[in-house]
């Protein structure tokens, strides 16, 4: 047996073990018929150049339509400029997006589910857009498959506090958005690129969150009446430590939830306990790369969300945020965003120093940055909820002075200045 075939007979018995045979069979025989049928016709395109479309923008978001991208997306649809451009968006299941198409908007496959090969629609309208925006990476497009006159627009999803986790230097673009002036530097050095690319321009969810959404007012306001009593609500958004993709996760805690500060269902009782005497309800938004939390049963204050839950109920994470009475957070990029509603913040930190040494800072003093309560054990995290639930907020000075520092914010909105500024 020569090397190819003992090769693919191991790759084989792997994907037995791991999907079972009738997937394996699946998955090998749609990569042999993609190899055979479809690998051709992309190296063809990519070979002669199809000619690129006048107005055709690509979007592209690690979770379909949503994020940075949709918001910009929605501003080009409902602010007519479908009347000269073409809107094609890459989507992992595009049925599931067939009631937001209209003419000159569209959303196609971007991967085959079995061959997990990009579809050759996906390279024809990459190869053929005048404009590419993105989200978090699109390594799949080599330097030399880009078109003269072509602009790649890393919207990105966010400038926080966390180092590159690395290869970062691997995603390249004309341009990245930052939120200000602040994150030129960190995100020039994070991309390894010319600062110049790095642009101030702020992100386009921004607008979603400052646009008042009656929606995502509803969203939050039926989590204030779900024991009966009007409560206040505070979101927890933790950055992912455990993920399903090991090269991403962090081994900077120890605790049996594989949370920050709370870590045990002794501690989840003890916090809900606290939760219910200052009537706050808890919601603890999982980060999309955090494996899955290992609390099953949900507790009278204390509520999970995931990205499926704001799917099914229609309603993008930055339109609920604003309407939260406070937010606890760590390292998150969203801690930034936040600032913008001008609500108190608190930031775990039990992790700080094996944090620091793991991944690393992108500020030489990322505490400067972090206008809020800092927390290091239950006891604080505690008086925080105590604090919300008594309806104070020491911090407002602290944030007035980041926000400064840190953002860039337009007379109009972010969706305008950055359509205007790429010439869309």
């Amino acid at each position: 047996m020569g090397q190819k075939a003992k090769k693919g007979l191991k790759k084989f018995r792997h994907l037995v073990q791991t999907k079972g045979f009738i997937k394996a069979v699946q998955i090998l025989g749609a990569k042999e018929l993609y190899n055979a049928t479809k690998k051709k016709q992309i190296a063809d395109w990519k070979a002669n150049r199809p000619d690129i479309s006048p107005g055709r923008i690509v979007f592209y978001s690690s979770v379909d339509y949503s994020d940075n991208a949709r918001v910009l997306s929605d501003y080009l649809v409902n602010h007519g400029y479908l009347k000269d451009h073409e809107i094609i968006w890459l989507v992992s299941e595009p049925e599931k997006f067939k009631k937001y198409e209209r003419p000159n908007l569209k959303f196609i496959r971007e991967k085959y589910k079995y061959a997990g090969r990009r579809t050759p629609e996906t390279f024809y309208a990459v190869l053929t857009a005048e404009k590419i925006f993105f989200t978090h990476s699109m390594r799949w497009v080599k330097d030399e498959d880009r078109r003269s006159g072509q602009q790649f627009i890393n919207l990105w999803h966010g400038c926080g506090y966390k180092s590159a986790k690395g290869k970062s230097e691997n995603i390249h673009f004309d341009a990245v958005l930052v939120p200000g002036e602040v994150f030129v530097d960190t995100k020039a050095d994070f991309f390894q690129c010319d600062r110049e690319k790095a642009l101030p321009l702020g992100y386009p969810r921004y607008d979603l969150m400052l646009a008042n959404s009656p929606k995502g007012k509803e969203y939050i306001d039926a989590f204030r009446k779900i024991n009966g009593v009007s409560s206040k609500v505070v979101f927890w958004m933790p950055t992912y430590r455990m993920s399903d993709n090991m090269a991403l996760s962090e081994q900077t805690l120890s605790s049996e939830l594989n949370l920050p500060v709370i870590e045990n269902t002794s501690d989840l009782s003890e916090l809900n306990e606290a939760l219910k005497k200052s009537q706050v309800i808890l919601i603890l938004k999982r980060h999309h790369l955090q494996s899955s939390y290992s609390m099953k049963e949900e507790l009278s204050n204390i509520k999970y969300m995931d990205d499926e839950d704001l799917e099914r109920a229609d309603v993008q994470l930055y339109e609920a945020l604003p309407f939260v009475d406070a937010l606890i957070t760590d390292y998150s990029s969203v801690a930034i965003d936040f600032l913008l509603v001008d609500k108190p913040i608190a930031f775990t930190l039990d992790d700080y120093e094996k944090y620091k040494e793991s991944r690393g800072f992108v500020f030489d003093d990322p505490l400067e940055y972090m206008p809020g309560m800092r927390v290091y054990n239950k006891k604080q995290f505690f008086s925080f909820i105590e604090t919300i639930g008594g309806g104070q907020d020491h911090w407002q000075k602290e944030r007035a002075a980041v926000l400064q520092k840190t953002h860039n914010t337009p007379k109009t909105s972010y969706c305008e200045r950055i359509a205007e500024y790429f010439h869309i």
